[in-house]
């Protein structure tokens, strides 16, 4: 059995494409201290937000710290084609609020505005396909939109674009 600490975890480094903005992400449980779960302490600093993505496995979010936002997107929601009506909802998260983002469902989450945010996230490890235990993947925005562009950087720069506009304006409304 291993103690760690929130604020002081081993600090991960992530890609760039996964966050709007600066994000520090500290590793609580890793592959030596727990078989089962991963755990992360997350710091959206000064408004920053994940890009959209979703997991294999189910993600818990409990809130630490400020003031944040997380949103569902629809199950058939096409990225190329995005309209408000993908937004399935959007919640304002504050201190102490727990939430549970189901598996597979596209979705985003941070920090509301120009505000700090913080989260604990827990999720599952490894999942069981085909009779096979493997590791439960996260897949991003950026992954799905060159699988749907075919590397067009062009064309993927502005649809992220036109997304992240009709997110922003959908969260707008959420704190008018």
């Amino acid at each position: 059995m291993e103690k760690q600490n929130l604020n002081i975890a081993k600090e991960k480094t992530v890609s760039e494409n996964y966050f709007r903005g600066e994000v520090v992400i500290r590793e609580v449980l890793n592959e030596e201290s727990s078989l089962e779960q991963e755990m992360y302490h997350v710091l959206f600093k000064n408004g920053a937000i994940t890009n959209i993505h979703y997991h294999e496995s189910e993600q818990i979010l409990i809130c630490t710290n400020g003031i944040g936002i997380v949103g569902l997107l629809c199950n058939d929601t096409n990225l190329i084609e995005f309209k408000t009506s993908n937004i399935e909802s959007i919640k304002i998260l504050n201190e102490d609020d727990v939430v549970c983002i189901p598996k597979n469902r596209l979705h985003f989450h941070g920090s509301l505005n120009k505000n700090d945010f913080s989260h604990i996230a827990i999720r599952r490890k490894h999942i069981i396909d085909n009779n096979t235990e493997r590791y439960a993947s996260t897949i991003w925005e950026i992954d799905l939109l060159n699988n749907l562009l075919k590397y067009d950087n062009s064309k993927i720069n502005m649809t992220r674009l036109r997304i992240w506009e009709i997110i922003n304006s959908e969260i707008q409304k959420c704190i008018d």
